[in-house]
């Protein structure tokens, strides 16, 4: 489990769909954000157009009061009568109202849609306070006509204007040149209006400066303005064309120009055909008006829609992108988690099961023996053919491991049985020497060679231990625990410091005997090494509940609990043979009992003993005891009962009880005496011990064939390379070996350590 402190790392699955779904989402904002935006120009135009069909009757009225005001202030001016004034008093306080809602309007088009009608509704304002006074200076006479004609003339242009404006604030470009068209349209009824009111005043009057200026003004609108007309819609063009055409048009200009002639004409029909001209542009211009607010509203409205539409596309495509790119990260996220789970299932069980088999010895085939991983020829199906071939690499690297521990295995066996061979030569010879010597110091010595070959050959059969095969005989008939124990301790370095002070009487199946006893005498050699040369070991059993506990305990210095806690890791879980051959200086005796003891179910255990050494604890269970009247009387343990060839067994002679003080070690005889005193002495003695060849052996060692002639030519040459290190290992432990054997008149040693 990750610790707290580690950083959290995301799975494949998030990383994928995070790199998918990143894009898609923000495609997904920048398309809502897009359509937000087109949606909410598309509800400001249709606002827009709301607000300008809302406003359009409020200037309408205004702009038609204003200029009736306008023609009746030079009417009265120019000595109108009673009704006109009477007129021009309603016209006034109607133009008062109407002006407030046109500012009101004008103030909320400029705050919503068009912030450049700002400064049109300030003049609107500044027109509102001093309209009142300029209409008292017109009736007192301190203004004159003119001036009070210009007021009324900037109070309408600044609709004009306005109308210019919006159309620079409109969001389609078809729409703001309808607006141009519509103020275009109104200074045209603007121009024929100014002409008009200016006419009147000149006819009543006969002001030469009003002459003048109303000249200039029938000559600017005389001539229809065709660019204006030709932007029209066809039906206003149409009506523009036949109001052009109309009597009521010639009639007005002929008016205009009898004012400027001062001639006489009809006034009542000039008067007439003006309201109808100008009745006639009016309506032209407000029809232009409503066309230019639908155009806005419809294309306001397609927007929205057009908006909507984009929206839910651009969200739609992003959605289906999402789940194509899900589907698609879900299918890549399957398919890892397959190559995931295949991998672990090849590096949990099968390949597990192939390397078992070829620890076995089965011959594998590391391109065949293990399942494909097939995922097809993109990335992911690259990537499990390098987990495959990996793994093929692995299995082949663990067949050529396997072959070299066969090989390295087939040698150690080979040498040993050679070795045992050559031990065996030794020991017939020893014992033909044995047997014609009556010399009492060469026979001692004799007696230590022979006891030097036994240890010797014990190490052979320990190769051949730890090499996994059965060396030696085995009884058919139950051994006494206590000749088994004995015969272990004979075959041991130091045998003189071992004592037994208690052992039960039980007896051993015959088919443990060997193996019991080896693992005993690997144990006891173990505590005699490790421990200091004039100190005791103790071998000593008792029955206990689940069998017979055999403890061997020294005196040496101890060791380490790590040490202790490593040893009996060993001793429960006995290592592979490779690991055994090429374990340098480790104590190859404890790898021999952890087999032993593996084999037939004991249990050895290594604890500090009471003297500060270390005491061995060997349960043998029930399984390995048999019941004295079960197979007969005990058989003799130096006389195996396995068919085999014809040896002279010699019966290893009871060890002595344990004396006052330590009897000295065989390996320091006593100087050997003068050739007279030696003759007495032996004359003197009793006759000596007739030596048996082979007594002092293992008795699965006592006889052995042998193997060397006929494993020659079974390895070949390149497993013996393989196994060179380990041979090497094996060298030096036949030079020890030797090196004891030179130095064995010396007495025992005392090693550094374990």
């Amino acid at each position: 489990m990750a610790s707290r402190n580690e950083p959290r790392t995301r799975s494949i699955r998030a990383r994928v769909l995070r790199i998918a779904l990143i894009p898609c989402l923000a495609v997904l904002l920048l398309g809502a954000a897009l359509s937000g935006y087109l949606i909410q120009q598309g509800g400001e135009s249709l606002d827009f157009a709301e607000t300008r069909r809302t406003g359009l009757p409020v200037v309408g009225k205004y702009v038609a009061s204003l200029q009736e005001e306008r023609r009746l202030t030079m009417a009265v001016l120019a000595g109108g009568s009673d009704a006109e004034r009477a007129q021009l008093a309603e016209r006034r306080a109607a133009v008062d109202t109407e002006l407030v809602q046109v500012i009101e309007y004008g103030r909320g088009l400029a705050d919503r849609h068009a912030p450049g009608l700002h400064a049109m509704v300030a003049e609107g304002e500044r027109i509102q306070a001093e309209l009142p006074g300029l209409r008292g200076d017109l009736d007192s006479g301190k203004a004159s006509a003119l001036t009070g004609l210009d007021f009324y003339n900037q109070a309408l242009d600044v609709i004009g204007i306005g109308a210019k404006r919006l159309a620079a604030s409109a969001d389609d470009a078809s729409v703001a040149f309808e607006h141009v068209v519509t103020s275009d349209m109104f200074f045209v009824i603007e121009s024929v209006a100014r002409a008009h009111s200016l006419a009147v005043y000149t006819r009543g009057t006969g002001d030469p400066e009003a002459r003048t200026r109303l000249a200039a003004a029938v000559a600017q609108y005389r001539q229809p303005p065709m660019t204006v007309i030709a932007n029209l819609a066809e039906g206003e063009r149409d009506q523009a064309v036949r109001l052009f055409k109309s009597p009521d048009w010639s009639t007005l200009i002929a008016g205009d120009q009898a004012v400027l002639a001062a001639a006489p004409f009809d006034v009542a029909g000039w008067q007439r055909a003006a309201g109808v001209v100008l009745k006639g542009l009016t309506a032209i211009y407000l029809t232009h008006t409503v066309h230019t607010t639908d155009l806005a509203e419809e294309n306001g409205r397609t927007a929205l829609w057009m908006s909507l539409i984009g929206g839910v596309g651009i969200a739609l495509v992003a959605v289906l992108a999402a789940a194509f790119t899900f589907r698609a990260a879900t299918s890549l996220i399957r398919r890892l988690k397959d190559l995931r789970r295949r991998t672990l299932d090849l590096a949990d069980h099968e390949l597990p099961e192939l390397i078992a088999k070829i620890g076995a010895g089965e011959r594998i085939d590391p391109h065949a023996g293990i399942s494909r991983l097939d995922f097809g020829s993109d990335e992911l199906g690259e990537v499990a053919k390098a987990f495959e071939k990996a793994q093929h690499v692995a299995l082949a690297a663990a067949v050529a491991e396997s072959e070299t521990r066969q090989g390295v295995r087939a040698v150690f066996l080979s040498i040993a049985h050679r070795s045992q061979a050559i031990v065996h030569r030794q020991l017939e010879e020893l014992d033909r020497i044995e047997r014609s010597e009556d010399n009492p110091d060469l026979l001692d010595r004799l007696f230590r060679l022979d006891h030097l070959a036994t240890r010797t050959r014990r190490n052979a059969e320990n190769l051949i231990i730890l090499g996994g095969e059965q060396v030696g005989r085995q009884w058919r008939k139950p051994v006494s625990l206590r000749d088994v124990v004995r015969g272990a301790i004979s075959e041991t370095k130091h045998y003189t410091r071992v004592t037994t002070p208690v052992l039960p009487d039980v007896l051993l199946d015959g088919s443990v005997v060997a193996d019991v006893g080896h693992l005993i005498a690997e144990l006891v050699d173990n505590g005699t090494a490790f421990s200091p040369p004039d100190s005791r070991v103790e071998v000593r059993g008792t029955v206990v509940g689940k069998g017979v506990v055999v403890e061997v305990e020294d005196q040496g210095l101890g060791i380490t609990d790590e040490q202790l806690r490593q040893l009996n890791e060993t001793l429960a879980n006995p290592p592979d043979f490779s690991f055994m051959a090429l374990a340098g200086d480790l104590p190859i005796g404890l790898f021999v009992v952890a087999r032993l003891a593996a084999k037939h179910g004991v249990r050895v255990t290594l604890r500090e003993s009471a003297y500060g050494g270390v005491q061995a604890i060997v349960l043998l269970p029930t399984s390995l005891l048999a019941r004295p009247d079960s197979a007969g009387p005990p058989a003799d343990l130096g006389v195996p009962e396995q068919p085999g060839p014809t040896t002279v067994v010699r019966q290893p002679e009871p060890l002595p009880a344990p004396p006052a003080s330590p009897p000295p070690p065989p390996a320091a005889p006593a100087r050997p005496a003068p050739p007279a005193a030696r003759t007495a002495e032996v004359a003197s003695r009793p006759p000596l011990p007739t030596r048996v060849r082979q007594s002092s052996l293992a008795p699965q060692l006592t006889e052995a064939p042998d193997h060397a002639a006929a494993r020659d030519d079974l390895w070949p040459e390149a497993d013996v390379r393989r196994s060179s290190s380990a041979l090497g290992a094996f060298q030096r432990g036949s030079a020890l070996a030797r090196s004891e054997a030179a130095a064995a008149s010396a007495g025992p040693e005392m090693k550094a350590g374990r």
